[in-house]
Order: structure tokens, then sequence, then C-alpha cells
């Protein structure tokens, strides 16, 4: 039997999880701002499989990524 409040660690799995891939968001945009001197990423932008990029990042489909953090403000903690 689990308590009340107490959790099973998996809502520490999904935030590790979470944090991982914001991480690995992030650097993606960084280096598209290396690349491109803005974060105006188009929607069908895949990161490629080459380097400036980090290898962890190939493949990401940053452009959808970045559309759906401006709509559902997800990753965006209010500064009030």
């Amino acid at each position: 039997d689990v308590e009340a409040g107490a959790t099973t660690g998996d809502e520490g799995n999904a935030d590790a999880k979470e944090e991982q891939q914001w991480l690995t968001i992030y650097k993606a945009l960084e280096t598209y701002k290396q690349q491109f001197d803005n974060v105006r990423v188009p929607s069908r932008f895949v990161v490629p499989e080459e380097a400036p990029w980090e290898q962890e990042c190939w493949g990401l489909r940053l452009g959808i990524r970045v559309a759906s953090i401006r709509s559902t403000g997800r990753y965006v903690k209010n500064q009030r």
C-alpha cells in the first residue's frame, strides 16, 4: 500500500525525463542561434546529423518543438 501523498518514484523519473528533453531542446536552440543568428525556427526544421550539432540533438524535430513551446507555454515558468 502507498500512503496518501507518497509517490512511487514514477513522478521523479518523469521529471528527470522532461528535464533531459528540455536540455536537449535548449542545446539545439543554442546551436541554431549560432548558425542562423535568430531563434525563428521554421516548423519543418529538423536538426541535421552533423557538426556543429551535438549528437544527442541529431534528428530532433526542433521546429515542431519550438512551435509547441510557443503555443502551449510548456517549459516556461510564470515570471510574475
